[in-house]
């Protein structure tokens, strides 16, 4: 077997959900950002 399938399984079955958990907190993070951003604009116009 491929020497990094080996070290895949050899980790903890609970990173895979820590690192999708933290990949949608960073995903929730980026939208916040967009979104101050966007009121920021919008009463930059004004």
């Amino acid at each position: 077997m491929n020497q990094q399938f080996q070290r895949i399984e050899r980790l903890p079955p609970n990173v895979f959900n820590i690192i999708g958990e933290l990949k949608q907190a960073a995903r929730a993070w980026r939208c916040r950002q967009d979104l101050v951003l966007v009121n920021m604009a919008r009463h930059a116009c004004d």
